[in-house]
């Protein structure tokens, strides 16, 4: 009996200095460790490549034209709609534009022109007024900046001017 139990000890410490373990180290591979101290690294696996090469569609709408962008922007101006704004201002023009709200009511697209030497648009609008606003006429005219998106499609980029 004493000699199957010094057996079973002999078998469980031999068992314990020749166990493995695995560690990750920050460059990806795998480390195994032997009780000796000595290391062997291992290369990490393969990485598998998409089921579709493909990108996502890029989400919110999409104009072809800045006059298709622009009237999209006056429509959503006119419900103050900031979440549809933003798909067609950048931030700062964005700001002006709401701004806009204390001079202007009822926003309509004129007409937008092509400025050849910068590659954008200089878009024209109508407005009329809130009640109660003193104004030379009956109706206002604003300025926008219209560019290229980084995404297809058209943005404003510069609020020009807005006025009676």
């Amino acid at each position: 009996m004493k000699a199957r139990l010094a057996l079973l000890g002999c078998v469980l410490l031999a068992a314990a200095c020749t166990q493995r373990s695995v560690t990750t180290t920050a460059s990806s591979e795998t480390s195994t460790e032997f009780s000796t101290g000595v290391s062997a690294a291992t290369p990490a696996p393969t990485p598998r490549p998409t089921n579709s090469p493909v990108p996502p569609a890029p989400s919110g709408p999409h104009f072809a034209t800045p006059e298709a962008a622009m009237r999209y922007l006056a429509t959503a101006w006119n419900r103050n709609d900031l979440a549809a704004l933003k798909h067609v201002t950048d931030p700062s023009a964005r700001q002006l534009l709401l701004d806009m709200h204390r001079e202007a009511a009822d926003l309509a697209l004129d007409h937008c022109t092509f400025t050849k030497a910068r590659g954008d648009y200089e878009c024209f609008f109508d407005h009329g007024f809130p009640k109660g606003y003193k104004s030379h006429g009956t109706v206002g005219h604003a300025e926008f900046t219209v560019g290229p998106a980084d995404r297809p499609g058209w943005y404003m980029t510069y609020f020009i001017d807005c006025g009676g």
